[in-house]
């Protein structure tokens, strides 16, 4: 059988657990504007409906700016630095399943005079990457 759980992320997005199935529905309402952030293990998505851009990162700071669009399915790696910068249609739901058993604590992640610097979202400091 098959139970929910809503959470509250921050103001633009929801999760909605799937008990039983192991898929967590996304709402998004708002691009997420903060720092950018990893993952606590490696992930599957599809677009349900809506689309997004999402910047990914590497060592060096933005590599390049993705359109994922409706039935767009893909593999997000649990260290791919990344965050969702706009909807053109001003929503959009994805569907997320877990690939792998957590590996770390998701972080967040700052580029500071040509240095990465990362926060783990459990410590209150920011260290050189």
């Amino acid at each position: 059988m098959t139970h929910t759980r809503t959470e509250r992320m921050w103001e633009g997005m929801k999760k909605v657990h799937l008990h039983g199935e192991g898929w967590v529905n996304h709402a998004f309402t708002l691009p997420d504007l903060g720092d950018p952030h990893d993952h606590p293990y490696s992930c599957f998505s599809r677009i349900i409906w809506g689309s997004y851009l999402e910047e990914i990162y590497g060592p060096e700071g933005l590599i390049e700016t993705v359109h994922r669009k409706t039935d767009d399915e893909f593999e997000i790696p649990f260290n791919r630095i990344h965050r969702i910068v706009h909807m053109p249609e001003g929503f959009c739901i994805t569907a997320y399943k877990p690939l792998t058993e957590k590996v770390q604590e998701p972080g967040f992640f700052q580029w500071r005079d040509g240095a990465m610097w990362q926060r783990r979202w459990n410590e209150a400091d920011w260290t050189l990457a």
